[in-house]
């Protein structure tokens, strides 16, 4: 009887002893692993952050030169004669010929305006003109 005892304690011996050798050899691992993958994420969140605000504050001085660009020719255009005497196809021709507005009328946001266009005559006005 003693002799079947002996060889259960001893493989139960065994297995913990290899569990332990099992765990001891992997949550070091993990361990290790769960902080260099905390130390890189918050080095990786930092590098887009440092791109995102260089680039933001690229574009903020890219629209303010924009900006300023169009005030300055609106500026020139609305001091012009032209438009005191209602003369708008002399003022937009002037217009036309004003280099800050050949630039403004190649960006994107120029070439959403156009000019007013006269309003369209009603039915009455048209039978009324005959």
């Amino acid at each position: 009887m003693r002799m079947s005892v002996e060889p259960a304690v001893s493989a139960f011996a065994l297995r913990r002893h290899l569990l332990i050798l099992v765990v001891a050899a992997v949550v070091p691992v993990l361990v290790f692993a769960t902080i260099m993958v905390v130390v890189f994420g918050r080095g990786e969140r930092a590098s887009t952050e440092r791109g995102l605000r260089d680039t933001t504050r690229a574009l903020t001085l890219a629209v303010d030169r924009e900006i300023e660009t169009s005030i300055k020719a609106l500026e020139a255009l609305a001091a012009s004669l032209h438009l005191d005497r209602d003369d708008y196809n002399a003022f937009e021709r002037h217009a036309g010929s004003s280099s800050p507005i050949r630039a403004a009328k190649s960006s994107c946001a120029a070439r959403a305006w156009a000019p007013p266009a006269r309003a369209p005559r009603s039915r009455a006005d048209r039978t009324s003109a005959r």
